[in-house]
């Protein structure tokens, strides 16, 4: 996959947003990046067994993905015994929907102190993932304010977007 930079390259330290693209656009960014990165993730896929399957078969597939049930439950029933070794592998910060979400930001914070970038999908993929993302969630300009409010360095944030069609990978100019 080729990256394309509309301006700077990465610094060491940076916040990258992106699309998720279904299953595949973790995979390509990690596999691609010439960066090291953190990568935030649903905290069940970090769970027990029970927690993955019920993630995978209930919203990443049934709910994001429009499966049915019974194929759903295949698919999250053998994903779920991997998958953890996965998430582990491209190094996965859990995210919560509730007041645990102060150890992701505690833990980011800890990540671009230690002169690494953090990456991650602010999309709202409640209904499915979309190749335009119509509704941002607000983590990570918590993690950016925080970060200016701990450090005093306005922390680059960089849009980026993989386009399966084209098969490009393409980083906009910091904000």
């Amino acid at each position: 996959k080729s990256v394309e930079f509309e301006g700077e390259r990465f610094p060491d330290v940076c916040i990258i947003l992106s699309n998720h693209n279904n299953k595949k656009g973790p995979v390509v960014y990690e596999m691609n990046l010439p960066i090291h990165h953190i990568t935030w993730g649903a905290h069940q896929m970090l769970g027990s067994y029970k927690d993955r399957f019920l993630y995978l078969r209930d919203v990443f597939y049934m709910q994001k993905n429009g499966v049915k049930k019974f194929k759903a439950t295949l698919r999250a029933g053998f994903e779920a015994i991997f998958s953890v070794y996965f998430y582990r592998g491209i190094k996965v910060l859990p995210t919560y929907p509730d007041a645990r979400f102060r150890k992701t930001l505690r833990y980011s914070l800890q990540v671009l102190e230690s002169g690494a970038a953090v990456s991650l999908y602010p999309e709202d993929s409640n209904e499915g993932y979309f190749d335009e993302m119509t509704h941002f969630f607000s983590g990570f300009v918590m993690l950016a304010q925080k970060y200016y409010k701990k450090t005093g360095i306005d922390v680059p944030v960089f849009p980026m977007y993989w386009g399966r069609k084209k098969n490009k990978i393409v980083v906009g100019k910091p904000l």
